[in-house]
């Protein structure tokens, strides 16, 4: 009786149950995280991964865990984009922002849809 499903064998395709390397890194895999981030954010990375991890025995936390992962991510991303650095620098951004209001015309209502959606 068939349910709609395909049974393969992993002996059938033994070359694509044992090349890891046909799957891309995932960018929240925190070895990924701490491969790819400059040095000198490695260690704030860690402390915030390390903290999230132990809370993350219950649900809540493990959401926090992701979220974690999630930022650091991002933040792989741009702190290696050129020039990173340089915008970010005691300084201040040098490039000239755009206020949110002027993007979204709305911003004022959805911050405060947001926080009337959180109380």
């Amino acid at each position: 009786m068939s349910n709609g499903w395909l049974a393969v064998s992993p002996r059938a395709y033994p070359e694509l149950m044992s090349s890891p390397a046909l799957l891309p890194d995932d960018p929240e895999d925190p070895q990924v995280i701490l491969r790819d981030l400059p040095e000198r954010e490695r260690d704030t990375f860690l402390a915030q991964y390390r903290e999230a991890a132990e809370g993350s025995v219950n649900p809540a936390g493990y959401q926090r865990l992701r979220q974690v992962l999630h930022i650091w991510s991002l933040a792989v991303i741009a702190c290696n984009s050129p020039g990173y650095y340089d915008r970010t620098s005691s300084g201040g951004i040098r490039e000239p922002g755009i206020p949110a209001e002027e993007v979204f015309p709305d911003w004022n209502e959805r911050i405060e849809a947001a926080r009337t959606t959180r109380a």
